[in-house]
């Protein structure tokens, strides 16, 4: 409570800092961009006919179908028509994190938590790479962040939340624990039913690759393609660059956090750091670690 009351008084002291600091943020990000244009139009054509794609059903992609689901059954027809959902979807989104911020914390200003998730890597992610899957994942983890949970709400969320990318099957038990330790308004069935959730939505999606009788290549297939000596120069070449990318200048609120106060609950704290080097152990394995450490740990 005592960091919420700090946090909560020096968002107020400054509010009107936020919009100016806001739109600093949005500049050193690099303002907007979508992706390459064509990673863009691949991914707009996945988006046609995402059950029965064969160029889809075959890829890494087809482990996360929803985001293409959703779009398809818009009727989402051109290349154009599909960067203009994502933007949408994208400041949906973030109006979204700032509302349920807003409804769930009486203390905190939700603007100063707006700024943080601004200021976090995930952000650079999803104001440069519109047309990402990614928004949407966003969605769902601050819905399971700010929601007070009912076991049916927490599977459903989590059901959805891997149907649209596999880091769900990592994010929500941890996420959902560390609430639980926090004493966040949830019980121990919020994380015991977020695995549920996960694994259901896992479950379905394997089952619904098998029933299309397509040889599918997962992300596990294209790690296992590659040897030692890549992973090693992926992860190593730029180290200090790449671990610098993961938190950005969050690092330094991060490590006075757990500096100042993991006497008061050892086993949040303690859970939340080794949640942070387990997510660098499962992202060390996957060819861009940036977006993925994001995608874990934001």
């Amino acid at each position: 409570m005592d960091i919420k009351i700090s946090v909560g008084r020096l968002s107020f002291r400054y509010s009107s800092w936020h919009f100016p600091i806001f739109f600093l943020v949005v500049f050193l990000s690099g303002g907007f961009s979508t992706l390459h244009p064509n990673f863009l139009r691949l991914f707009h054509s996945f988006t046609l006919d995402p059950l029965n794609s064969a160029p889809f059903l075959e890829s890494y992609h087809a482990d996360s179908p929803l985001f293409f689901l959703i779009i398809h059954l818009v009727g989402i027809g051109s290349v154009q028509s599909f960067i203009s959902f994502c933007v949408l979807l994208l400041l949906l989104t973030y109006v979204a994190f700032y509302l349920l911020a807003r409804s769930y914390y009486s203390i905190l200003n939700p603007s100063f938590l707006l700024l943080l998730l601004l200021a976090h890597p995930i952000s650079h992610i999803l104001l440069t790479w519109i047309g990402m899957i990614d928004v949407l994942s966003v969605l769902f983890a601050s819905l399971l962040i700010f929601t007070r949970l009912k076991w049916p709400l927490v599977i459903l969320l989590s059901f959805l939340y891997v149907l649209n990318h596999t880091s769900a099957l990592f994010v929500v038990p941890v996420l959902l624990l560390l609430r639980y330790l926090a004493e966040d308004n949830v019980r121990l069935s919020a994380p015991l039913s977020g695995i549920i959730g996960v694994v259901l939505g896992k479950l379905c999606v394997d089952y619904w690759l098998l029933s299309k009788g397509i040889e599918h290549q997962s992300r596990l297939d294209l790690l296992l393609l590659q040897n030692a000596d890549y992973w090693i120069r992926i992860n190593f070449n730029h180290f200090p660059e790449i671990l610098y990318s993961f938190q950005f200048l969050l690092w330094v609120p991060v490590v006075l956090m757990l500096a100042k106060y993991y006497g008061q609950n050892r086993l949040f704290y303690g859970v939340f750091a080794v949640s942070l080097f387990a997510f660098y152990g499962i992202t060390f394995f996957t060819s861009d670690t940036t977006r993925v450490y994001a995608l874990l740990s934001w």
